[in-house]
């Protein structure tokens, strides 16, 4: 009797496998390019542009979650989401009182962009120029909701910085879209630093297109019973909706302090803001046209800080005496000789106005009184001073974060003729380097 048939050899089985991977392939890219094309004789370019934004997965369907933006906005009602349901208002919580302060992007600091100028339209800049106080000038959160803030075990050392929120951009990943106009909903950590920025304006991306992308934080001071914990937040805002373009506002970083009990039960202190040390703060992006390859334009400005004396400020040894002209603005971006208003407090501001305080108290009867009646009598708290066993200069936990974010920066940059003497001190040799512009933040 014959026995089986030879088995078919390994070599052939695969060559079969990857022509059958092969077809499959040009069939998904052939139906992909077939719906494309429908999808852009039904719709158009700037439509095809503006269904695009919402279809964040690409796949030519918009779900419930991805339509869920235009719902809102249409019907004006925001459903409440899973993690704010389980953080609803307890009695038997503090609450903490936060007044935001915000002073509208000096225009005159945008170095190219002025109506009229390389073809900028006053429509492009609207969203900018409508931004013209906070979105919710105070908020009333829990103190328990602030617990993102706090360490995890193994980062209980002063200045050894932790993510809050990590990063998720690398080589492969590339960048995120800039043809985007709502956030995606907020998740874990992400959602207090969601609320907060939304206080700024309502369309807060607490992760950036761009890296460094995250928030990171570190101790920078330890009692028995509290924290100061210092942090950073790269973060970013969409100031347009459709059927405007997206105008997307970058500050160079959002930075601050919170002082809270180490189980999150109260908040002594909470400060946020932009810091306005640099001669510019803010990079603006914006899109013109239907294509994010050839209708980006891009500036730079300044946010102003809020009260204090006006002094002078010449960045540059030779500043370029443009006479208004549209070549002296161009050079005057170009090489970044910005004459700026340096005053004394942050103008994109987040701060406490008190420690939380209990929502209700049970006075020496057991009565019930609520601390937020305001035709009660108020209510005077007594809070203890915080004695710091540890801490470490606000400089120092800053330089730390900056090197979390900028993992270039743990090497010493130093001016030209300083490098030199400190080459000569170590024995060492010197690595000179021009750039164009600063690598860190949004300055020149």
């Amino acid at each position: 009797m014959a026995g089986p048939g030879p088995a078919p050899p390994r070599l052939a089985l695969a060559v079969a496998a990857l022509a059958a991977l092969v077809a499959v392939k040009y069939y998904q890219d052939a139906e992909a390019a077939r719906r494309q094309e429908l999808a852009l004789k039904s719709l158009g370019n700037e439509g095809l542009f503006l269904f695009s934004s919402l279809d964040t997965n690409n796949d030519l369907y918009l779900s419930p979650e991805e339509f869920k933006p235009i719902a809102e906005k249409l019907t004006g009602v925001a459903p409440i989401s899973e993690f704010e349901e389980e953080e609803m208002p307890d009695p038997s919580r503090e609450t903490l009182s936060i007044l935001a302060k915000f002073q509208p992007l000096v225009m005159e600091t945008m170095t190219k962009s002025k109506d009229g100028f390389l073809g900028i339209s006053h429509v492009a800049l609207s969203g900018l120029r409508n931004w013209t106080a906070p979105a919710a000038p105070m908020s009333v959160l829990l103190a328990r909701q602030f617990k993102a803030f706090l360490p995890p075990k193994n980062k209980l050392d002063l200045g050894d910085p932790w993510w809050i929120i990590p990063s998720e951009l690398n080589i492969f990943t590339g960048y995120l879209s800039n043809n985007r106009f709502y956030p995606p909903p907020p998740k874990g950590k992400e959602v207090i630093i969601h609320k907060l920025l939304s206080m700024f304006h309502p369309r807060p991306f607490v992760k950036t297109r761009f890296a460094p992308q995250g928030a990171v934080a570190c101790i920078q001071a330890i009692s028995s019973f509290y924290y100061t914990i210092a942090f950073r937040i790269h973060a970013e805002f969409q100031l347009n909706e459709p059927p405007d373009f997206p105008f997307w506002f970058s500050p160079g970083q959002f930075t601050g302090h919170i002082i809270l009990s180490k189980d999150a039960s109260h908040v002594r202190e909470f400060k946020l803001f932009v810091p306005n040390n640099r001669s510019l703060n803010v990079d603006m992006e914006w899109l013109y046209g239907a294509s994010e390859s050839r209708n980006m334009e891009v500036d730079i400005g300044y946010l102003p800080q809020a009260g204090g004396e006006d002094e002078e400020l010449n960045l540059g040894s030779e500043p370029i005496n443009n006479s208004g002209s549209e070549f002296g603005n161009y050079m005057r971006f170009v090489y970044c000789f910005v004459v700026i208003s340096a005053l004394r407090t942050g103008n994109m501001e987040l701060e406490s106005t008190g420690p939380s305080i209990p929502t209700v108290i049970h006075d020496e009867n057991g009565n019930i009184i609520d601390s937020r009646d305001p035709s009660a009598e108020p209510i005077q708290f007594v809070f203890e001073e915080i004695t710091w066993q540890q801490e470490i200069p606000w400089e120092e936990a800053a330089q730390k974060l900056e090197v979390a974010m900028y993992p270039f920066k743990k090497i010493s940059y130093l001016p030209f003729t300083e490098a030199f003497e400190r080459a000569k001190a170590e024995k060492k040799l010197v690595h000179s380097i021009l750039l164009w512009g600063a690598l860190d933040d949004q300055s020149c």
